[in-house]
């Protein structure tokens, strides 16, 4: 495909970005907010979900002052939830009263799709998920799959270990058989048994805290050298990590304000056992609200293998969850990985509600659904610790595209990039850049 955006470099359109951010990025802060205060909150039509839960996420509590600002932030902290189709706060005097719409809690679903966006990559299989078990928020999760590769997972998250405290828990288990992301060796197909337990706290609204501890197993059909550390072709070890985040986005489905920054220290094996590597991990996420609705982002990645020899499934990629518009398609293989995202967000048509009363069931009754034109460039290297990266090249896109969000967290983008070879691309994704 050519098109006529050739003529446009990404450095020159990336400077477009940083003066536009500059030029709309002020503070709106100059508004006036007619103020009262809070004597009672008054929570209806959680019929499932504690109202604890709900008060959890709330900064206004009884004696604060009452502003469009406090409601618009709890209003969003509490949709973040993932837990309701529709959030109202509003207030009569003294009272504030928050209703809800609860999303749909329990049910099966079908699991199909294509790999990494590879159409002769097929998956297919079925998933149940209980999505507030107990009222608590607590995730309960099951898939199964065939297809490209095949999978078994159970996860299972809890919030609140119990009502008065912020510590959290969470337990992941998975058996697989995937194809090799290494694009050196040829291709093969690893067994992999993974377990992994999360315990962690949190404090205030914004900061978390959490320890992970696990064990992996390795294992390829076709034992050769290269694809596994031990040459019996089964490399097995324990993980343990240490993680950080902070988090003050206004909408984690689609954001357009806000803030979120997170750090990974992650630890395979020991000098006891064949691997032995350590994994440096951030991801710096703002957005700044330039209209209604509507947002310019900025992110910044990167993930840094250290240690011992690394072995192909640990390696870092683009090309598969971590891609650079302009290379969507393209697949690049290191230890080391850094990326750099920019996203002018625009609503062609606000987030808003649709009714369907005819379901007659309030899970399935209100609806969100929004329209959003959008800019971005993206910009990264990847390099293995015995190459120099300032001698590695800089891979970079930029583009426009067309996201559309639909009901139950589902965000469906239509987008072209072109890269610095003045290569162009058209391609569909069902997920959020960032």
């Amino acid at each position: 495909m050519h098109t006529i955006v050739h003529a446009i470099s990404p450095s020159a359109l990336l400077g477009v970005f940083i003066v536009f951010f500059f030029s709309v990025s002020s503070n709106l802060s100059g508004q006036t907010e007619k103020a009262s205060v809070l004597s009672t909150v008054m929570i209806r039509g959680n019929t499932i979900t504690k109202d604890y839960v709900i008060l959890r996420e709330m900064t206004l509590q009884p004696g604060d002052t009452i502003t469009p600002r406090a409601l618009e932030h709890d209003k969003n902290q509490i949709y973040n939830l993932g837990l309701f189709n529709r959030v109202d706060l509003t207030y009569s005097q003294d009272t504030l009263y928050v209703d809800v719409v609860e999303r749909w809690y329990f049910f099966p679903f079908p699991v199909v799709g294509f790999q990494y966006n590879d159409f002769q990559k097929l998956y297919y299989g079925f998933g149940v998920m209980h999505n507030n078990l107990r009222g608590r928020n607590e995730k309960l999760l099951f898939t199964i799959g065939w297809g490209y590769d095949r999978w078994i997972t159970l996860e299972y998250n809890a919030p609140y270990l119990t009502q008065h405290n912020d510590y959290f828990v969470s337990l992941l288990i998975t058996l697989q058989k995937t194809h090799n992301l290494s694009v050196l060796g040829g291709e093969y197909e690893n067994d992999n048994m993974s377990v992994r337990c999360s315990l962690g706290k949190r404090w205030g609204l914004y900061h978390r805290f959490n320890v992970t501890g696990g064990y992996d197993v390795w294992e390829v059909n076709e034992p050769l050298a290269g694809r596994t550390l031990s040459m019996k072709g089964r490399d097995a070890f324990p993980v343990l990590g240490i993680h950080y985040r902070y988090d003050t986005r206004n909408n984690k489905e689609y954001t357009t304000s806000g803030t979120l920054v997170k750090g990974t220290i992650t630890k395979y094996g020991s000098r006891s056992f064949l691997v032995d590597l350590v994994c440096y991990e951030y991801d710096i996420r703002h957005f700044y609200p330039i209209v209604r609705e509507g947002g310019v982002g900025f992110r910044s990645t990167a993930s840094i293998l250290s240690g011992g020899i690394s072995p192909p499934y640990l390696r870092m990629f683009f090309g598969f969850s971590e891609r650079i518009r302009g290379h969507y398609f393209r697949k690049y293989e290191g230890e080391r990985r850094f990326l750099v995202s920019s996203e002018i967000r625009f609503p062609m048509l606000t987030p808003r509600h649709i009714s369907f009363p005819v379901f007659g069931m309030s899970q399935f009754t209100q609806m969100r659904y929004g329209v959003y034109w959008v800019f971005f460039g993206d910009a990264g290297k990847i390099w293995y610790r015995t190459q120099r990266i300032t001698q590695q090249p800089i891979l970079a896109g930029v583009g426009c595209g067309f996201h559309v969000l639909l009901p139950y967290a589902v965000c469906v983008r239509l987008e072209g990039a072109i890269n610095e070879h003045h290569q162009s691309e058209l391609y569909f994704a069902w997920d959020v850049s960032f």
